[in-house]
């Protein structure tokens, strides 16, 4: 078991949490300790966003159509990479937001933001015009120019 003590200078009260663990005492040291709970924290809240992206269901096989097993393991195989590249995509943008900003985001928050936008559609002189509220169209300007310059990893 180890107790947390934070500080803060201008608060009353310390914050104090107790954490416990099997970890055995000799292995690692308290600040080890600590900080492998906090990384395994922000793991799990990415897990967390990650399944709020996925939904709650997949496709079911109790359609009025009779499907194969193999169909409905096709079908949602098929939405779940959908569901995991939209998943990695927003969690670019947040990336690229959070360093544009020096703020962090959540996925929410993103798609508040920058995607859930009202706009109008016009073609005009053979191109597509899409107008959007100055704000995002602030955040997305910005954004362009730093995704123009990204390069995909090697392999």
């Amino acid at each position: 078991m180890l107790i947390v003590v934070q500080e803060h200078p201008e608060e009353l009260f310390r914050r104090c949490f107790f954490l416990v663990t099997n970890m055995p005492q000799h292995r690692a040291s308290g600040e080890f300790i600590l900080e492998h709970y906090r990384r395994r924290g922000k793991a799990e809240g990415h897990f967390g966003e990650l399944k709020t992206v996925l939904g709650e269901s997949l496709p079911c096989s109790t359609h009025h159509q009779k499907r194969s097993p193999d169909e409905v393991f096709a079908r949602s195989q098929a939405l779940l990479s959908l569901r995991v590249i939209a998943y990695q995509i927003l969690h670019v943008l947040r990336g690229e937001v959070e360093r544009m900003t020096g703020t962090g985001w959540s996925l929410a928050r993103v798609r508040e933001r920058l995607l859930k936008v009202a706009g109008r559609v016009r073609f005009h002189a053979r191109c597509i015009q899409i107008d959007i509220e100055r704000r995002a169209a602030t955040y997305w300007n910005r954004l362009m120019g730093r995704l123009t310059k990204m390069q995909p990893l090697p392999g």
